[in-house]
């Protein structure tokens, strides 16, 4: 984590957002918090997503969402989101909007 820090107060937040977006694979389909997700999920689960809010910005939630959303269909995903739903984008922390379009339901109102 310290050598992480030094990069990120070297290099820039957006340097080190790309920097964890590669190591991670988050673009692609060899997404590592995906493929992590998918190894231990078992058919008769539920998946909670929390920690959102302490991974932004280098780990977008519509990132993951999206990437599991193609691989994960038969158990019901559940993300604790630190923010509002519009009910077609997220606003995380009530003030980012991120405007990309999500299929999901609240279970809060």
């Amino acid at each position: 984590m310290n050598q992480f820090f030094e990069f990120e107060k070297n290099d820039g937040i957006e340097e080190a957002k790309r920097a964890i977006s590669t190591l991670l694979m988050i673009g692609s389909e060899s997404n590592l918090i995906v493929k992590y997700i998918m190894d231990n999920t078992q058919n008769n689960s539920v998946v909670f997503l929390t920690g959102v809010g302490k991974s932004y910005p280098l780990i977008r939630s519509h990132n993951v969402l999206n990437n599991l959303h193609q691989v994960l269909d038969e158990v019901p995903v559940i993300m604790f989101f630190p923010g509002k739903y519009s009910g077609t984008d997220l606003i995380l922390f009530g003030t980012i909007k991120d405007q990309n379009y999500y299929r999901a339901l609240s279970l809060v109102k």
